[in-house]
């Protein structure tokens, strides 16, 4: 920790006292302690920082995602060699999907496959690499997604007018109403179903649908006010069955206020910078109008954005009724603020987006005080000092010089070293990297060529030697206000104190949004209790999933006992211990994505009197990822009209009703499964088995169910396909990232729709001299508008861009 910067320039106006050597001996036992302390916090918690690119944020069943990792920080980017990705189901808190993937020079690509099996609904993508196994601790990458119904709709579901509710009833109920796809009443049939909030089941159960097609439910208020409730639903009437998912919008007319002092604190005249926040009972931003009041007499005035925040500038004062008034119309309300303390800590700034190389900072204290200050971002402390003051008000400045560019928090303690107060700022050094996007033409029609080029530059216009990935897809599958940018990311996501919604980049880039964020988001009232409790940090060998015993007859071996593990085309070796424990290195699981290594005994003599147990230590590891509730973003829904939808869809029927494949001799075609010759079989993108359309895919999965000669069969491996000898084990690999496959037609030109809504991905491109790279692909059948995202980085920092064409007939 670098402690006490000479280059604080740094007590300008503040009344430094003479101190005794006892004081002095006292005041630096109390900063040690506070730099002791942080220190053992921060190393266990050096985080790779684990960013994922992916093509989208919106699917349909038998879709990929498409992702790229990117380790941040030179220090770590060495040491990370696997990534490891879950698919959780929001809902149930369920792992649906779970892979691993290498991580060469600080990147990772990979892709997941969304079989038809899938609940459609909202999901939560995992990500950490292996470091994460030695030090659970440290922060992991999540990115919510949907899932959404690529099939026709059955039932509908509309709930009824509500009447408002009283605010002094304990209960809430409301009636959703039934319809059948073509509009009539679902009455008779059965609805299971889940009420939820924040994936957390409330009640569940089944209920008949009455004969006016309704169904009736009654919750606690105090368990839905001011929450997201979910209703997960599964309708059936006679042969038809279908799932549906569904916010139910309670309390849409009653505001929920939210107050965040500056710093922490209100205190008598002790200038404030408040933010507050404002949202409906169902959890959703209000942007509005009001007025602050003291004894009944307006003071200020605020308005709210899109995310419901706003601030409030003004000075406290102890024994004032303070209340705040919407003044609107829509939302008659009066909040009570809290009593004003009479004295107390401060930490308040007039600009909190720093663009100097220092800033000043107002510190309030109750009087005469010795106080401890440190700035840091829960990894690194920039400065840590002691001063005293003789009044309630002074004034610091701090050299920003040595402090990175991002989110850095300023703690201010007592004498003692309690937490008093606390406020973010954000160091801005530098205008960002410029990148631009241009294609060839603004608008194209179906199957035709598209180039696009791609130039990196910095400020003062000079190239700028980068590597990046890019997704062309569907803007309908874009949902802007969930999508992850490594710009945002490297600067503000994280370094948030804990788990929160963000909002958009372009939000981000104007200084009054900044100062909202940092106001709300990274307001935490204080992680000191938790840093001072934090166990000793203790270097630990690199753990690995996969680990296991060998035993002999059954019985446990008394000696070292040789293995080899075969990765595709190599080979390993290893040895267990005298107890015959093992661990095998994910680097030694290397294979192509959808294979298995194979570990096995290597005593050439009695090989046949051993046995395998493996044991996936990281399951536990995941399972409790898994439960973890993540904050649920105020978003919106993507922007896919009812047209692009029903077009996509019509053609995708096409598609798979036009595919003719010829069947294989040992096919068991007629009674809906499919059995291998010879295990060489793969999947197009559009889950057509061993497609002649598309010569390359994924590979299968057993028991997965796909489209063979215009009908759905269940996949049922290789023919003559045993369990392996107890000596021989398989074991889910490492995997290679697949190719992402960019249809020529030139070369070949299908009769059947080309429909995929991820028009082109690529990785690991990289820019020339220049700071240019030039990329080419073409357009297929579907039309609208498209966005291409840009995310990467470089020598100079990380990079980012977007741009859009469209596609017509």
């Amino acid at each position: 920790m670098q402690k006490r910067l000479i280059r604080l320039f740094a007590f300008i106006l503040l009344c430094l006292l003479a101190r005794t050597a006892n004081a002095q001996q006292q005041e630096m036992a109390v900063l040690d302690a506070l730099d002791s302390s942080f220190s053992q916090y921060a190393a266990g918690r050096q985080t790779p920082d684990l960013f994922l690119h992916i093509d989208k944020n919106v699917y349909v069943r038998q879709e990929n995602i498409w992702f790229t990792g990117y380790i941040l920080g030179q220090d770590t980017a060495t040491l990370q060699h696997t990534l490891y990705t879950l698919l959780v189901e929001e809902a149930t808190k369920k792992i649906v999907l779970s892979d691993r993937f290498i991580i060469e020079a600080g990147i990772g690509a990979g892709t997941i496959f969304l079989p038809d099996s899938l609940p459609t609904g909202e999901y939560r993508l995992l990500a950490y690499t292996n470091s994460y196994l030695n030090h659970p601790q440290q922060s992991i990458f999540q990115q919510p997604i949907s899932i959404r119904a690529g099939e026709s709709t059955t039932f509908k579901l509309s709930m009824l007018p509500q009447a408002t509710p009283a605010t002094n009833t304990d209960s809430v109920y409301f009636t959703y109403k039934v319809l059948t796809g073509y509009g009539g009443l679902a009455s008779g049939g059965d609805l299971a179903y889940t009420l939820q909030v924040e994936g957390k089941a409330l009640q569940s159960g089944k209920k008949k649908i009455n004969p006016f097609g309704e169904v009736s439910f009654a919750m606690l208020r105090q368990q839905v006010f001011g929450k997201r409730l979910q209703l997960q639903a599964t309708i059936s009437r006679e042969k038809e069955k279908q799932e549906i998912k569904t916010v139910v919008p309670l309390f849409q007319d009653v505001a929920i206020i939210k107050l965040f002092p500056e710093s922490g604190n209100l205190v008598h005249d002790h200038p404030s910078k408040t933010a507050i926040e404002i949202k409906n009972g169902q959890g959703v931003p209000i942007a509005t109008r009001g007025q602050v009041l003291a004894n009944g007499q307006p003071i200020a005035q605020f308005q709210t954005d899109q995310y419901g925040t706003g601030i409030i500038n003004w000075l406290p004062q102890a024994g004032v009724n303070y209340t705040l008034q919407i003044t609107d119309g829509s939302r008659p309300l009066v909040y009570q603020f809290p009593p004003v303390a009479t004295t107390g800590y401060s930490l308040n700034l007039q600009q909190a987006v720093i663009k100097d190389t220092s800033f000043q900072i107002a510190i309030g204290t109750p009087g005469k005080s010795t106080c401890h200050l440190v700035a840091h971002n829960y990894r690194t402390a920039f400065f840590s000092g002691t001063f005293r003051t003789n009044q309630a008000l002074a004034t610091l400045r701090l050299s920003t010089i040595d402090m990175p560019e991002g989110v850095v928090t300023l703690t201010l303690f007592d004498s003692i070293g309690v937490p008093k107060a606390e406020r973010a700022v954000y160091i801005q050094k530098g205008a960002p990297l410029r990148v631009q996007l241009t294609t060839d033409s603004t608008a194209y029609h179906h199957r035709a060529k598209l180039q696009l080029k791609v130039k990196v530059t910095n400020a003062a216009g000079q190239p700028v030697k980068s590597i990046f990935s890019l997704a062309c897809v569907l803007a309908s599958r874009l949902d802007s206000t969930r999508a992850a940018d490594i710009v945002r990311f490297q600067h503000f996501d994280r370094y948030l104190p804990a788990p929160a919604a963000m909002p958009g980049t372009d939000y981000l880039s104007i200084g009054y949004n900044i100062e909202q964020i940092l106001l709300t988001r990274y307001w935490t009232r204080y992680k000191w209790e938790e840093i001072n409790t934090a166990p000793p940090y203790t270097a630990q060998e690199e753990k690995n999933c996969n680990v296991g015993y060998v035993y002999y007859k059954d019985r446990p071996v008394k000696k070292p006992v040789g293995l080899m593990i075969i990765s595709g085309s190599k080979t390993f070796t290893l040895e267990t211990d005298s107890s015959g424990y093992f661990e095998l290195p994910s680097q030694a699981l290397t294979v192509e994505l959808g294979k298995k290594a194979i570990i096995l005994v290597s005593d050439s003599r009695n090989f046949k009197d051993y046995g395998l147990k493996l044991h996936n230590v990281c399951s536990m590891l995941d399972t409790a990822l898994s439960q973890v509730t993540w904050p649920v973003a105020g978003y919106s829904k993507a922007e896919q009209s009812v047209q692009e939808q029903e077009q996509e869809q019509q053609l995708l029927k096409k598609a798979m009703q036009a595919v003719v494949v010829t069947a294989k001799k040992y096919d068991n075609y007629f009674s809906g499964t499919f059995k291998s010759a010879n295990c060489s079989d793969w999947v197009c993108m559009y889950n057509v088995l061993n497609c002649q359309n598309h010569p390359t895919g994924s590979m299968p999965v057993d028991g997965a169910s796909y489209n063979y000669r215009g009908r759905m069969v269940v996949y049922e491996g290789c023919k003559g396909q045993e369990k392996p000898p107890g000596f021989m084990q398989q074991v889910n690999g490492t995997a290679y990232p697949k190719e992402f496959y960019v249809a020529d037609y030139d070369k070949f030109n299908p009769t059947e729709p080309e429909v995929m809504s991820t028009l082109f991905w690529t990785y690991k491109v990289l820019t020339d001299e220049k700071g240019e790279a030039t990329l080419q692909f073409s357009t297929n059948d579907l039309n609208g508008r498209f966005t291409c995202i840009l995310q990467g980085y470089s020598m100079e920092g990380v990079i980012s861009g977007k741009t859009n064409f469209r596609v017509t007939e």
